[in-house]
């Protein structure tokens, strides 16, 4: 380190401004002169000198103002830097490149200094694969008798054989390691010489490890990187956070299948504002190889015990183009059905149709019969699972007049076997054709009853009410469906409409059932519209608790669910707000690009469009659209129905949840895979935690396949809803577990509260395509 004054002067970067300021100086000077000839009549020699001594003085004090000097210290420190290798150790980088083209195999021969030819040998090798001819073994300048030529000919054939064939066993990991390690100097050595060297490793998720750690073999860290799936972003961030030196750059050696779902070239961007580069090095083949694979499966996560199971796959199948391939849908080891494709791309569609008869959690594997010359055979199945529901869900819609959500909500539901339904509709025109009006017009309210198995409502598992006027469902009417909701678990799904919902009902019950405050309607009619129906109005946009939440799922896949919901009509009018505190927003309202959801703008946090909330025992959802109807555009019943009767069972799960008359229990999803947080809630009424206010409760979880508690999970009550106490379990082993309820203030001789659990293995989607 260096550290020396430098005196500069910044006015000397403006010559002609310095031609200026002498100008100046140089006729002061002469004036002083001038001066001092005047001066030597009126005083003594002595004296004018000392003056004109002190007026050049403050003269040359002026011309060293106007030249700005500045004295600075210039300090010179030498920083070292730091790369980060950021190493993919996922399911994929196992994979050996066998079907490789020589010509590649021949590079990365060179590139890991695997041969000690020349160059200029290598070179010509090299232009004779790429143009598909065998190479000249044997220049012009070796040539001799026929003996030596056909030795020399047979040699570097088997040297080169003997490379391909060491190149078709080493993984692409393997690769990676020699990358770093071979050679004189190795790679690994020379990024040393110049830079810190720090060490990432990765899968879904990222770790910093010792540089030192790479020179015999890679770590195994399967259970902390999660190695099913490839997160590119997720190493891109750790190596940012990584050390406390300067960043001079990411080294990014992968197969570069993110599978994700994230961005990470918004985060290679802004390594890229800050000047760091990232060095993107491809390990594999640019060929797809071979393979068979499952890459995606659709099917519904519950049906009804006797319901039509539809699965549908997409299966990749390169290099088996023509070729008759046999797939298997499989249960406790038993073929329940098959089917033969014959691939015409490389992927292919198939569909099955199955009916589960146990009710329950039904285990069920698809698989794809191995055939010569597949990469991989271990990415030939996939299992899932599904459960059965033995049961048939209530349902009762309520709706003011017959608009065109309640004649589309009226038929999905009505034509579901599975749900009974009732409606209620107050206007509906007569022409005298019929005795009677084709639904039932009136809300019968006579039960006084206090018990929540008394109410009108009780034996409904879920109320659908639409767009009612306030003197149709009365003051009466919205207090029992308080009580159906809070103390009979039941669910409450409000529709908003154009004319009442909410607008026209304000009493206190109705008020406290809302899950939003602040409603605002918003209003983009067709007219002002142009395009197709998916590029108009306003789209809804699930959140991540939309995504986590079964009725939502139109794919089981999580990215293809998404797109789905992305590609959906929009809607012309919606009813947004605020969701209340406790509530969780499952969907909001998003605008076409360069519009505004409101004339005045409406804020961020009131664009909730899809909102719900517990409440006591039960749940309420706000649905702020009028028109998922449109949701069946060159669709027809595919979505439309799917969703309103995926609602009816998710409904249907609640009223059914253990529990007494003190308390419903609990896991918010009973079915999770492993890696996810198993949260569990116990909501209770009331007046029982007014009777016992140091109420103490867990969740005590246990395996089906033991009888010693695995894990205990203290219940805590959560911030907003004082009624509701919750607790989570992270990093539970696949199985299933049984959860029993258990309090301080809970009576020993009461019947244990048990809820079901299954945790799956995460289902890999790491090998479905095996391509660089």
């Amino acid at each position: 380190m260096e550290n020396s004054p430098v005196l500069e002067f910044a006015a000397a970067q403006s010559p002609g401004g310095i031609a200026l300021r002498l100008c100046a100086v140089v006729a002061a000077a002469v004036l002083i002169a001038l001066l001092l000839r005047h001066e030597r009549r009126l005083v003594s020699r002595r004296v004018g000198h000392v003056l004109f001594a002190l007026r050049l003085s403050v003269l040359v004090v002026v011309l060293i103002t106007f030249l700005q000097p500045m004295l600075g210290w210039t300090l010179n420190r030498s920083v070292r830097g730091r790369v980060v290798l950021a190493i993919d150790l996922s399911e994929s980088m196992r994979t050996t490149d066998q079907h490789a083209a020589p010509v590649e195999k021949l590079r990365w021969a060179r590139a890991l200094r695997m041969t000690g030819r020349d160059q200029q040998q290598l070179d010509s090798w090299e232009q004779a694969l790429l143009a598909d001819r065998e190479p000249e073994w044997v220049a012009a300048e070796e040539s001799g008798d026929r003996e030596r030529v056909t030795r020399l000919t047979n040699v570097r054939k088997q040297e080169l054989a003997g490379l391909f064939n060491e190149f078709d066993q080493l993984h692409r990991s393997d690769i990676v390691l020699r990358l770093l390690n071979r050679g004189t100097p190795a790679l690994l050595d020379e990024l040393n010489s110049v830079a810190q060297v720090d060490t990432v490793v990765f899968g879904r998720q990222a770790t910093s490890i010792e540089a030192q750690a790479l020179t015999d073999s890679l770590p195994d860290l399967s259970d902390s990187l999660q190695p099913e799936a490839t997160d590119l972003t997720a190493a891109l961030q750790t190596a940012a956070a990584t050390g406390q030196s300067a960043l001079l750059g990411v080294i990014l050696l992968s197969d570069g299948r993110d599978n994700a779902h994230r961005n990470p070239v918004e985060v290679a961007r802004r390594l890229g504002q800050g000047n760091v580069p990232v060095y993107a090095v491809p390990i594999g083949s640019s060929a797809r190889p071979r393979d068979l694979s499952i890459t995606s499966l659709d099917y519904p996560l519950t049906v009804f015990r006797d319901d039509r199971l539809v699965l549908q796959a997409r299966l990749i199948t390169v290099g088996f183009e023509g070729t008759p391939v046999n797939v298997h849908v499989e249960q406790h080891g038993s073929v329940l059905q098959s089917r033969t494709i014959t691939p015409s791309g490389p992927d292919t569609v198939v569909e099955f149709e199955l009916q589960p008869a146990d009710p329950g959690r039904n285990n069920f594997e698809l698989r794809m019969e191995p055939r010569s010359g597949e990469t991989r055979i271990d990415n030939n199945s996939r299992t899932f699972a599904v459960n059965v529901v033995d049961d048939t869900v209530r349902a009762l819609l309520i709706e003011g007049e017959a608009r065109w959500e309640f004649r589309f909500l009226h038929n999905a539901l009505d034509r579901d076997e599975r749900i009974e339904l009732t409606s209620i509709v107050f206007d509906q025109p007569h022409i005298g054709r019929l005795n009677d009006p084709v639904f039932q017009q009136t809300l019968s309210l006579s039960s006084d009853a206090n018990g929540p198995d008394d109410s009108p409502f009780a034996e409904w598992d879920v109320v659908i009410v639409g767009d009612v006027p306030s003197g149709h469902v009365t003051k009466k009417a919205w207090t029992s469906l308080e009580r159906y909701v809070s103390e009979a678990g039941g669910t409450l799904v409000l529709v908003a409409g154009k004319h009442h919902m909410p607008q026209r009902h304000d009493t206190d019950a109705f008020k406290r059932l809302l899950p939003i405050h602040q409603p605002l309607a918003v209003d983009m009619p067709d007219r002002v519209e142009t395009g197709p129906p998916v590029g108009r109005g306003l789209r809804l946009q699930l959140t991540a608790d939309g995504e986590h939440s079964t009725f939502f799922q139109f794919n089981s896949e999580r990215a293809a669910n998404r797109l789905i919901w992305s590609r959906l009509p929009g809607h012309s009018w919606a009813m947004l707000g605020e969701a209340k505190p406790g509530a969780t927003v499952f969907a909001r309202a998003v605008p076409k690009a360069g519009r505004s959801t409101s004339p005045n703008g409406q804020p961020r946090n009131r664009d909730a469009a899809i909102v719900h909330r517990n409440f006591g025992f039960g749940q309420v959802l706000w649905i702020g659209v009028d028109s998922t109807w449109r949701w069946r555009h060159r669709a027809g019943d595919k979505y439309h129905h799917r969703f309103w009767g995926q609602l009816g069972r998710w409904a249907a799960d609640n009223k059914t949840a253990s529990g007494n008359k003190f308390v419903r229990f609990g896991p918010v999803r009973s079915d999770i895979t492993a890696g996810d947080a198993a949260v569990f809630e116990a909501r209770w009424t009331r007046d029982f935690l007014n009777r016992h206010p140091n109420l103490q409760a867990s969740a005590e979880l246990y395996r089906n396949d033991g009888e010693d508690v695995f894990a205990t999970i203290p219940l805590s009550p959560t911030a907003g809803q004082p009624l509701l106490h919750a607790g989570r379990a992270v990093s539970l082993p696949a199985g299933s577990y049984r959860a029993v309820l258990t309090a301080n203030e809970l009576h020993s001789g009461e019947k244990p509260i048990v809820a079901e659990l299954y945790v799956s293995r995460p289902v890999s989607t790491e090998l479905s395509d095996l391509s660089t």
